[in-house]
């Protein structure tokens, strides 16, 4: 269950709220209660300046083999990096050499924990008993059976939910899904990297488990910018300059 009281002192059912979670989409509604808090993980790309040039050297020597005295600058971007090469005389790798280059970031990914219960027996078997709402989400990771193309036999699979990225046509992803938290959290356009659930070994007069443990991890469809990010968490202002610190629900933590 999720913390009892935080610092302000917010009573448990009010604290529960804010970590309740809502996953839905195409196919997919489940809804539950997170059983750790929220984890966000996000990381950059880079290399340093020698791998670039390295690779750049690759490039102009291949272009100069194949087109010659025709294209004088691979010439010039060759002359210039054995200049750098050996401008110092203490080391293989220049100052500027060992600086490293960003290459890019990696879209952040959200990571749910969960437990579902079974209150009863005639909830276990029901759509909203604790193995249905797992096996909902196993839909977001496993294809489905499509019909194979004229000339071509064999078994063909449809993505997940029907996934389709941004292209042409498609001006917004399709088979994505939304995540919402509580009243602070809530980001669209995601697909899911994976998951997995544990049944309990436990289990009611039926035979059904009592609970399902498991998680999740989503992320967004296409890298999203910093601000794009921002917009997930409600009323919320984030740090800056000069600024005080986080808001959240109008209370600081």
């Amino acid at each position: 269950m999720a913390y009892k009281t935080n610092a302000q002192g917010v009573a448990e059912l009010d604290a529960n709220e804010l970590y309740k979670f809502l996953i839905a989409g195409s196919d997919i509604a489940v809804e539950g209660q997170m059983q750790n808090q929220l984890s966000i993980g996000g990381a950059n790309g880079f290399t340093d300046v020698a791998s670039v040039m390295s690779e750049l050297s690759d490039v102009a020597g291949g272009i100069s083999k194949t087109l010659g005295a025709v294209i004088g600058a691979a010439s010039a971007i060759k002359t210039g990096m054995n200049a750098v090469n050996q401008a110092s005389s203490r080391s293989k790798v220049t100052d500027f050499e060992s600086r490293l280059v960003w290459e890019g970031s990696e879209k952040p990914q959200f990571v749910i924990e969960y437990t579902f219960y079974n209150e009863s027996q005639s909830q276990a078997v029901s759509s909203k008993g604790a193995l249905s709402m797992a096996l909902s989400l196993q839909k977001a990771v496993l294809p489905s059976k499509g019909l194979p193309a004229k000339g071509r036999p064999g078994v063909f699979f449809k993505s997940p939910l029907g996934y389709k990225p941004k292209t042409g046509g498609n001006k917004v992803a399709q088979g994505t899904l939304t995540l919402s938290i509580g009243k602070w959290f809530r980001a669209n356009d995601l697909v899911v990297k994976s998951t997995n659930f544990t049944p309990s070994i436990q289990v009611l007069g039926n035979g059904h488990p009592v609970l399902v443990k498991g998680s999740i991890t989503l992320e967004p469809s296409e890298l999203i910018t910093y601000e794009a990010f921002i917009g997930y968490f409600k009323n919320t202002t984030p740090n800056s300059a000069g600024s005080s610190n986080n808001t959240l629900l109008g209370d600081t933590f």
